[in-house]
């Protein structure tokens, strides 16, 4: 005579984790792999098993030479049916975001670009003067002070429709030669486009580096680290 034994919710959670966590591991070692021999390596997102938001065991988690004490390389918690994006970094090594992303913050208070009203107010929606320099946000750990243009029209548009998303800095972003002045803002940091939709709301919103690229759809709350994987990081057109 067969005797069931139950398996308890929490148990069967933590076995989840566990899968999750191996799944993890196997990519985390494939980006490392892949970062000997091309220096920005595709992400890798991870779908996981896991039911319950956080973590199930109180002890300190680790894939690779990473820990969940390592904010800058360990980012957010798993969510129910959620996935970890492992990407990689030049400067910071490779990145495990669990499910939520980057939390961060725009600062627009000064220029409110992010209004498709106060923009069209402007006069400069289609033209090459259509940017806004020092602006500042937070994405994680890190802020940033750039220059951000509006592409949903006009020269930057067309200069954009020839150019390959990829980590760039500012001098060759696809707006710097066309734009109207170069100068009279902060370079160090890249720079930053974005659009919007059909109800006059952003849709997208890029963030470049030199190293990374970053996407926020919620006007900064959350980033994604959207690098595609290169061997040109300094941001040529398409030939």
């Amino acid at each position: 005579m067969a005797i069931s034994i139950p398996i308890f919710s929490s148990q069967l959670e933590k076995s989840r984790e566990a899968t999750d966590l191996a799944n993890v591991r196997s990519a985390y070692a494939k980006i490392m792999a892949e970062a000997i021999d091309t220096e920005i390596p595709e992400p890798i997102k991870v779908d996981l098993a896991q039911k319950k938001l956080g973590w199930q065991t109180s002890s300190t988690l680790t894939v690779g030479g990473i820990s969940n004490n390592d904010k800058d390389n360990w980012i957010g918690e798993p969510d129910e049916d959620g996935f970890c994006m492992v990407s990689y970094e030049k400067d910071t090594g490779a990145i495990l975001n669990w499910s939520g992303g980057y939390s961060g913050t725009i600062d627009y208070s000064i220029n409110n670009y992010l209004n498709f009203n106060t923009l069209e107010n402007t006069g400069n929606m289609d033209n090459n003067a259509a940017y806004f320099s020092n602006q500042t946000f937070r994405i994680g750990a890190k802020t940033v002070k750039v220059r951000v243009y509006y592409a949903g029209g006009g020269p930057f548009k067309d200069a954009l429709d020839k150019w390959t998303l990829q980590p760039s800095t500012y001098e060759n972003s696809p707006f710097y030669k066309v734009q109207n002045n170069n100068s009279t803002t902060e370079t160090k940091d890249g720079f930053a486009y974005y659009t919007f939709g059909e109800d006059k709301k952003i849709d997208n919103f890029i963030y470049v580096s030199p190293t990374a690229v970053y996407q926020t759809k919620d006007e900064g709350k959350t980033w994604y680290n959207i690098t595609p994987p290169t061997k040109n990081p300094t941001g040529q057109e398409k030939q």
